[in-house]
């Protein structure tokens, strides 16, 4: 069975791809190389404002399905996003071409950071939807959080977007996959570690693409070596995190659900050249298993936010009581 005909058996031709991952994991050179195929119109944040809006209302129905199709993607308004042409202009000349030629199959969205309300939004409203998810190493994304957050000339990354803000958002990116998992199954999310899907094997590179039903075509080939070269440099540019900074990041990472994300990545290389019946006996296994680990990882995290909420409004009731005792203890008669 090859990697096409693997993903192909789960029913695919919906229309909705979304790349998600905290920021600074490489989700625009992820965006860059997906959009680089002819079937799909994937955008650079292109309803940034939206999504922004719906976490912040809890409005869940603010970005539907029309907001993809053809005459809407490509009606930039200022209550969309911030990123509009003529930045990215030659990114969404080509996607316009490819609307009116007829070509898209896949149409969808960088989401930025992908906290769990809009993520199991997406999954609610797009219910036939892909998600690709990218992970990259904790320090590198925390040392590029510094990096921006410490560039006086950097006028779109506040100061306070530090490490500290880096490791919430990573952590989140990744619970929120969980919950996607438990909500959708883990057939229809891709993991992606960026280090890997750079290797010029190109094996994680193929598989994301099959993941889609699509083969890889030369135009999308030469936009991977290119990516491929940058992202090695990249990745030699020493840290700008002191040591008991790393240490004290490292740290607080839950090991047990980070070796399961790599392992399950490294599994959906072998998953469709599982050829005989054994293994494919032993990846369904290693399927349930990490998507069982999910449920469970997202009932918990779910729970002590639950806690949380909990203890935050018991104490505010507390304080309010207080209030009213200090108030009406100094009450003139």
């Amino acid at each position: 069975m090859s990697g096409q005909d693997g993903w192909e058996a789960l029913g695919l031709g919906n229309e909705h791809v979304f790349v998600i991952g905290c920021e600074r994991s490489g989700t625009t050179p992820l965006v860059r190389l997906l959009g680089a195929h002819p079937n799909i119109a994937l955008g650079m944040e292109r309803y940034k404002f939206i999504l922004r809006e719906m976490r912040t209302q809890r409005s869940p129905e603010l970005l539907t399905p029309a907001h993809f199709e053809r005459d809407r993607f490509l009606d930039f308004r200022p209550t969309d996003t911030n990123l509009v042409p003529p930045r990215f202009a030659e990114f969404y000349a080509r996607i316009e071409q490819r609307f009116d030629a007829g070509t898209i199959t896949w149409a969808g969205d960088k989401v930025l950071p992908p906290d769990t309300f809009t993520t199991l939004a997406l999954a609610n409203h797009f219910p036939g939807a892909r998600f690709v998810f990218t992970f990259r190493d904790l320090l590198r994304v925390a040392s590029s959080f510094d990096v921006r957050a410490q560039d006086p000339e950097d006028p779109d990354w506040p100061a306070r977007n530090d490490h500290e803000i880096a490791y919430r958002h990573w952590v989140e990116a990744l619970d929120a996959t969980d919950a996607l998992v438990a909500k959708v199954g883990v057939e229809r999310v891709f993991l992606v570690r960026p280090r890997r899907l750079y290797q010029r094997n190109g094996e994680m590179y193929r598989a994301m693409f099959a993941f889609l039903g699509l083969d890889t075509d030369p135009s999308v080939d030469a936009q991977f070596e290119g990516l491929c070269a940058k992202w090695h440099g990249r990745q030699e540019k020493p840290l700008v995190l002191d040591e008991p900074t790393q240490r004290s990041l490292l740290a607080r990472i839950d090991q047990a659900q980070l070796r399961r994300y790599h392992d399950r990545a490294e599994d959906q290389l072998v998953a469709a050249d599982a050829g005989d019946r054994r293994h494919r006996r032993a990846h369904a296994r290693k399927v349930a298993d990490f998507e069982s680990a999910a449920i469970a990882h997202a009932a918990e995290v779910a729970e002590r936010r639950r806690q949380t909420r909990h203890r935050t409004k018991a104490l505010a009731r507390t304080a309010a009581r207080d209030d009213e005792r200090t108030t009406g203890a100094v009450r003139p008669s």
